[in-house]
């Protein structure tokens, strides 16, 4: 089933689904209310917050109900407010914006910004008939991927920009006999329906959001047990399981995906997705035991989800307690016997916990950090490395800086303390710059205007996946303002905002629900360089914006995904389970993909090897997305080839002007 198809072709795929089940065995009328359309539900991760004059966490549509007094923040960095961090929240019902048409529509510039949007991202005609599984539409395999990295697939745009993304059914292919399937939220309906093969193979659901259908699916679908980590009473009760993550278990080995989409509709129909998936064989006998990074990450971040206890348990299957079999057997059974030394990206998670000692620098920010003071940098390229060997072919610098896009802003000290300090200084580590002396470059949060959410394929309930408190944007704002019309933005942010630029990849109105963090230089090279899609200049200069490391990952903007440092820097506090894949140059030294667990399959077969060393990537769109551009020289002395990065958005970015009104959930919802 097509996720790309329209609400009345699902209704009738999901009715035939259940008289298909009702015909050949019994269907218990839990099942039939779990597959029933949920047209309702429109938004991602629905948020979670506290109010702390009561001992539960009140769920209202994903947002507690809460009268808002002083929404400025103080500067005290333990103060519990400071913790929050809303996930996702739905656009208010009855609030008169579902139709996303609220708008200043004799405001000149309003006007002129819509005409603007739905003319850059060519979405004017929709192709409802354009499969979510892109078997057999793409063409030789010349255009086969490079990167195991892809967009995902969004109805209504023209077939040119989906034809080299991914559908659930893309991922979800083959025979594989057992998995474990993680994520924030699930929509029943939609998830069964696209993905029948779940109805018929053990698998273990991880999820972290509130909705009561899941703990029920056990008892319709008894192939099917639950697991919910347990935050309530903990020393993480503002931290919930928002990993994005499939296991999927094959005769010949184990598929590897990582994503940045819930399992609902919306998310895999409107929205700007990322999407990376790999396989692994299975160890030979002859072979050593896997002791390559990233199995040991994947057994460690297993492990420590499966040292919390259960909150739900599944009724006749597992009792609430600590881990589940499931996880036991992945972890002691199946995965010693797999052969992750081929892996493309290095695993980067967050788990709970107050990390002491050398485990500071295995999760969050602390990880990323460590990490990149033992990436080497291309000479010449970016600051802070040695010049270029070759004076007379270098390069010229002309701008660089660190991108943060994500889909959810959280809560941090009105000085922006943990943004500049603690987060950049990261961010900005390179193996000829570590952390302790780095200087944070320039830095650009990319993050939706009012009018980009206005205009956008879903109108203005697009924002529902797009939380952000006004006190998390603004010093001072005007309580009447639905947008946040008229508010001080904080200091901090006010200088790092940057628009979504999404239609290099027909994706302007589709909006973010990707997070991506990267450094990234633009360069002019001369005589004999190729450029990348966005190269400039005339004759044979070139500019390309060249990319030093990306990280595609579930992590929001927020302190409790990616941990914060406390007690003078002797501890590190994450509050949730995240987890992402950074694409690092080191890690293609040799590009080629060998291994195959669908090797029929059009993009997650076999792909073509290189011929030559590959020394970095650079930000492309959807025209050469799977090209390899030739080097000369790579920039810095070396031969090699740059590998095209399909990055759905500019870079670098184009900062906020004046004019520009920052995204932020209606006032009403707090």
């Amino acid at each position: 089933m097509s996720s790309l198809d329209g609400p009345e072709d699902q209704d009738k795929k999901r009715r035939r689904l259940v008289l298909h089940l009702e015909k050949s065995d019994s269907l218990p009328a839990a099942a039939r209310s779990l597959l029933a359309p949920q047209h309702s539900l429109n938004t991602s991760d629905h948020g979670k917050r506290k109010d702390k004059n009561s001992e539960s966490n009140v769920m209202t549509g994903g947002i507690a109900k809460k009268p808002v007094h002083d929404l400025t923040l103080g500067s005290d960095e333990e103060d519990d407010e400071e913790q929050v961090e809303v996930i996702e929240s739905p656009p208010p019902r009855g609030s008169g914006i579902e139709n996303g048409r609220e708008t200043a529509a004799n405001d000149p510039y309003v006007s002129e910004t819509l005409s603007e949007l739905k003319k850059s991202s060519k979405n004017g005609v929709e192709h409802a008939n354009y499969s979510t599984s892109s078997g057999g539409k793409v063409g030789s395999s010349a255009s086969l991927p490079l990167l195991p990295f892809y967009l995902g697939q969004v109805r209504g745009l023209s077939p040119e920009y989906n034809a080299q993304c991914l559908g659930l059914e893309d991922i979800f292919s083959g025979a594989f006999h057992r998995a474990i399937v993680c994520n924030y939220m699930y929509e029943w309906s939609f998830f069964l329906e696209t993905l029948p093969r779940l109805l018929s193979i053990p698998w273990l659901c991880v999820y972290g959001d509130e909705n009561p259908s899941t703990p029920q699916i056990s008892e319709a679908f008894p192939n099917i047990a639950t697991f919910k980590p347990r935050f309530r009473n903990t020393p993480f009760a503002w931290g919930t399981h928002h990993s994005k993550m499939a296991l999927l278990l094959y005769e010949g080995g184990l598929r590897v995906m990582i994503c940045t989409s819930n399992f609902i509709e919306v998310d895999w129909r409107n929205k700007t997705q990322g999407i990376w998936v790999q396989d692994f064989p299975k160890l030979r006998e002859e072979d050593k035991a896997d002791d390559s990074l990233f199995g040991r990450d994947l057994r460690e971040y297993l492990q420590a989800l499966n040292g919390f206890e259960n909150e739900c348990g599944s009724r006749g299957q597992h009792s609430p307690g600590k881990g589940h079999p499931l996880l036991t057997e992945m972890i002691e059974q199946e995965l010693p016997r797999i052969d992750f030394s081929s892996a493309q990206a290095v695993l980067l998670a967050s788990v709970p916990g107050k990390h002491t000692g050398h485990d500071r620098f295995k999760f969050g920010h602390l990880k990323l950090r460590r990490l990149l003071e033992k990436e080497p940098m291309p000479p010449g390229l970016f600051p802070s490395t040695p010049p270029c060997p070759s004076p007379a072919r270098a390069p010229s610098l002309l701008a660089t800086g660190l991108v943060s896009q994500f889909s959810s802003l959280g809560s941090h000290a009105r000085n922006g303390f943990w943004v500049t300090q603690d987060f950049e200084r990261s961010l900005s580590s390179s193996s000829s710059s570590p952390s302790t002396f780095a200087t944070c470059l320039p830095s650009y949060l990319i993050w939706p205007r009012f009018l980009d959410v206005d205009g956008s394929l879903e109108g203005r309930a697009a924002g529902g996946a797009l939380p952000c408190p006004p006190k998390n944007m603004f010093l001072r704002f005007s309580k009447e303002g639905g947008g946040g019309e008229g508010g001080e933005v904080h200091p901090y942010l006010k200088e790092r905002l940057a628009r979504w630029e999404g239609g290099r990849w027909g994706r302007q109105r589709a909006m973010p629900h990707l997070k991506s963090f990267l450094r990234f230089s633009v360069i002019r090279e001369g005589a004999g360089a190729v450029a990348g899609e966005n190269g400039r200049g005339q004759g044979a200069c070139k500019e390309t914006t060249r990319l030093a490391w990306v990280l595609i990952t579930s992590h929001n903007y927020s302190k409790p995904a990616w941990g914060e440092l406390q007690s003078k820097g002797e501890v590190f506090k994450i509050q949730s389970f995240e987890m992402g894949v950074l694409f690092l140059p080191s890690r293609y030294p040799r590009l080629a993909r060998t291994f195959s667990l669908t090797p029929s399959h059009p993009l997650l077969g076999l792909g073509p090897p290189a011929q030559e060393n590959i020394c970095g990537f650079y930000s492309a769109g959807w025209q050469e997305a799977r090209k390899v551009a030739r080097r000369e020289g790579g920039g810095g002395g070396k031969g090699g080839a740059l590998l095209a990065f399909p990055l759905p958005y500019e870079c670098p970015p184009t900062r906020y002007d004046s004019r520009d009104e920052p995204w932020v959930s209606p006032m009403h919802h707090y």
